[in-house]
């Protein structure tokens, strides 16, 4: 016996909310505050999806538009062409990411030594995510979004991670009794340690998160304290 309109109502109404993969549903008449960023979030999530998984290249505003659930010309409305689109996400990506750092800020080490190795641990992990990887791949692919992409990871990014190492470096030192003399080369040099072992360590092999975290110690521990680390 097939369930009653009642019942087929209350099962789609659950599966709305629960499934995120379910794109949005638009109402009739001028959307409020809440639901405008609604849709603007629903076409940001559809986005990162597909330039994740497509590359720059390979998306289209009309795949956009289908991936979110939204009309085309409310897509165009907030996002007058692709690359604007992709600076939204880049600028929304880092943003999310600056904010899980915020949070955990409170749980991190007191003491400087383990402090400075959680956030390489931190590093190596997002640098090492496929989020991260598929936005360098779309920087290093010719394009005209390569220049955007790469200025974004650049600012958004890497001088926001030096900054938060250089924080660290010198807060370091200070306790210890001195001053670093040069806490942002010492910040630029973790930086690109951690980095380019993910490069060459492995190439296009999975990296486990045992591994990054040894590295991660073993290159504060280098950086530190020197040939005792050896």
């Amino acid at each position: 016996m097939p369930p009653s309109p009642a019942k087929r109502k209350r099962g789609k109404t659950s599966r709305t909310q629960t499934d995120p993969t379910v794109s949005f549903r638009a109402k009739r008449g001028r959307p409020t505050s809440e639901q405008a960023a609604a849709i603007s979030q629903t076409i940001l999530a559809a986005a990162t999806r597909l330039f994740t998984a497509e590359g720059y290249n390979g998306v289209t505003m009309e795949a956009v538009a289908a991936a979110a659930g939204v009309p085309k010309s409310t897509l165009y409305h907030r996002f007058k062409d692709k690359l604007t689109l992709l600076r939204a996400v880049l600028a929304e990506r880092t943003a999310a990411w600056a904010e899980e750092q915020a949070i955990s800020q409170p749980a991190l080490p007191q003491d400087h030594h383990e402090r400075l190795r959680a956030r390489a641990a931190a590093l190596l992990s997002w640098v090492g995510s496929s989020e991260f990887l598929a936005f360098a791949r779309i920087g290093a692919a010719p394009s005209e979004a390569a220049h955007e992409v790469n200025e974004a990871l650049h600012e958004l990014w890497y001088l926001r991670t030096l900054d938060t190492f250089e924080a660290d470096i010198r807060a370091y030192s200070e306790g210890e009794g001195r001053s670093a003399e040069d806490p942002r080369g010492v910040s630029r040099s973790l930086v690109a340690l951690l980095t380019g072992w993910l490069v060459t360590a492995r190439p296009g092999a999975e990296i486990s998160h045992e591994e990054r975290l040894a590295f991660a110690h073993k290159a504060v521990d280098i950086l530190a304290c020197g040939r005792q680390a050896w």
